[in-house]
């Protein structure tokens, strides 16, 4: 699988090179890139030393393959969005800093409370958390709009204090759940914002090789408290703390990956390798075990609230879905996302991974430029229009009713919001009052002279 891997840095770099063509740009598209690598690159690192004739081996191969025929179709779909014109983004302006960082603030703060307090509660009420679950996303959005006002040149010290901040992401998911998954898509978010902005991106290249392998250190340490970090999480009489003391052992009990030990790779390939899910989806159906769904995964009347259809029919989840097409039943409570190639392969085979993935690539990559264009604007209705959506839609191990919801409930609450103008990007009279007697701009920041920037 040398060459497999060889190729996915290819389609990395592809990627690098269409965002650093158009500078500024590519957020979400990046972001989506890596999360869904995530979900299988691991498992590839944690087969690559094995024989052909290993079934495990062959399993991570063919999935794998086609994981690489959806990340190609996916830069090509960024690479025609970038293609397409587009009114540029205004040059010259800069941001006010003293406006961005006080809603920034406002948007971390919304977006943590409606995550760790009102998404639980709102379970108790029938559509209400389709609506309330997109406002998590609020947090991401509130640390782009912190990075935005950091030159790309400089305040690689300013930089550093926000990155600072970032582990506190999937540490509160592990804490509040026992679930690390979204905190690190959080994390991988924030910061591919600031690398397609950054001017010195060889500084991310250097320091990968040495995140990832702690990044997969960490991992299989947290995989072996995670059973007892969720057992306490779960339990009505638990607090908070004795959580967080048990979930203190991924460190204390922290050792490096070694790829040797049959624990590590067990781990990774437990969770880490999608490529073994897709591969049984696609050799049952070579066998004829199960037909094409042609859609049926993704029903358009589920996107009906429960609300005003009471009487709706139950609709499975990824892990059902991922039953029926691979034929593995899961232990009740076992969380399983289908993930976009299984779930485009099991509707249209590799046409529907080829189609999705270049859709996915082109739509994403639109709202990187929009999303630009409105903090460039200062136009705050439009930067949560566009943004909250596009944040909905970086949920590569989720399945594709789940994002069809969370993007719709996303463009409704954004338009709610927007409406409020408590994000309001524009300075108030007594901000622009103070700003006439002392102007707030980037500091020691010259006029932009990277050009227009599409889409």
């Amino acid at each position: 699988m040398t060459q497999e891997l060889l190729l996915y840095c290819v389609l990395f770099w592809v990627l690098m090179r269409i965002t650093q063509v158009w500078r500024h740009v590519g957020a979400l598209s990046v972001a989506y890139f890596l999360t869904s690598s995530l979900n299988c690159v691991p498992g590839v690192l944690a087969n690559v030393g094995g024989t052909p004739t290993d079934p495990l081996y062959q399993q991570t191969y063919l999935g794998f393959a086609a994981t690489l025929i959806g990340l190609t179709a996916f830069c090509l779909g960024t690479l025609i969005a970038r293609l397409v014109p587009s009114r540029p983004v205004k040059g010259g302006s800069k941001p006010k800093l003293k406006v961005y960082n006080r809603i920034s603030w406002r948007m971390i703060s919304v977006g943590a409370f409606c995550y760790f307090v009102l998404i639980p509660l709102s379970f108790r009420v029938a559509s209400l958390t389709s609506l309330v679950s997109p406002l998590g996303t609020m947090m991401i959005l509130g640390f782009w709009v912190k990075l935005y006002v950091i030159p790309p040149n400089g305040g690689g010290g300013r930089v550093a204090k926000v990155f600072a901040m970032l582990p506190a992401l999937p540490a509160s998911t592990v804490v509040g759940g026992g679930f690390l998954g979204y905190g690190t898509n959080w994390l991988v978010t924030v910061v591919t914002f600031q690398f397609t902005r950054s001017r010195a991106r060889w500084l991310y290249y250097a320091l990968a090789p040495g995140v990832v392998f702690l990044g997969l250190s960490l991992f299989v340490s947290y995989m072996a408290q995670r059973a007892y970090i969720r057992e306490l999480a779960f339990q009505n009489n638990a607090t908070t703390m004795a959580v967080a003391d048990r979930a203190s052992r991924i460190f204390t009990d922290f050792k490096f990956l070694d790829l040797s030990a049959p624990a590590d790779k067990a781990a990774l390939n437990g969770r880490l390798n999608q490529n073994l899910l897709i591969a049984d989806a696609i050799q049952r159906h070579d066998e004829g075990l199960t037909r094409l769904a042609y859609g049926a995964t993704m029903p358009l009347w589920a996107l009906v609230p429960r609300v005003i259809w009471p009487n709706k029919p139950q609709i499975g989840g990824g892990g059902d879905v991922v039953s029926k097409y691979t034929g593995i039943i899961f232990a009740n409570g076992t969380s399983v996302g289908a993930g976009q190639v299984l779930e485009f392969y099991a509707n249209f085979g590799y046409a529907g991974i080829v189609g999705g993935f270049m859709l996915f690539g082109f739509i994403l990559m639109r709202i990187d430029g929009a999303v630009m264009r409105a903090l460039a604007d200062a136009d705050s209705r439009r930067l949560l229009a566009v943004a909250m959506p596009g944040l909905a839609m970086i949920n590569p191990g989720g399945n594709l009713l789940e994002i069809m919801v969370a993007v719709v409930g996303a463009m409704v609450m954004a338009n709610l919001i927007g409406r409020t103008g408590y994000f309001d990007l524009k300075p108030t009279a007594r901000e622009l009052a103070a700003q006439r007697a002392t102007p707030v701009f980037w500091a020691n920041q010259g006029p932009d002279t990277s050009g227009p920037v599409g889409i």
